[in-house]
């Protein structure tokens, strides 16, 4: 049997309040993942999206970290989709398709984003709120 060295690991707990849920099964998710790897001897942190944080905090915890897992939601595609696209954007050598693959995954980390921050808008009264997502909003 193999053993390794004790590894600094940083869990992003993508769990948010999220057309109507609140994010439990990415928390239960992210939960598991800190319990399994510390009772393996890894060192664990948690930085859950959804809560106010210090950038300059979690950009040490990046740097600082061995290994990160991305515990993410119903987005989760946007994501993938966006990492294909910069992969695509580096492996291919025409300048038009390679700067359009650019452009997409911009568009699908942006559309991550953009996600959140609609459930603000209706909050600031900005855009009309879904009559059936009323719960939501309470």
């Amino acid at each position: 049997m193999t053993t390794t060295s004790p590894k600094k690991i940083l869990i992003v707990n993508g769990a948010a309040t999220f057309n109507g849920h609140g994010g439990t099964l990415n928390m239960h998710y992210s939960e598991f993942a800190a319990e399994v790897l510390r009772g393996l001897g890894h060192s664990v942190e948690v930085t859950t999206v959804d809560r106010d944080f210090d950038p300059a905090e979690e950009a040490a915890k990046v740097v600082e970290a061995d290994a990160i897992i991305m515990q993410f939601a119903g987005w989760w595609i946007f994501l993938v989709l966006g990492i294909a696209g910069i992969i695509g954007t580096v492996l291919i050598s025409d300048i038009l398709i390679s700067s359009l693959l650019g452009v997409f995954s911009f568009s699908s980390f942006w559309t991550i984003k953009e996600i959140f921050e609609q459930r603000e808008r209706v909050l600031k009264g900005w855009f009309p709120m879904n009559p059936k997502r009323k719960h939501e909003y309470e």
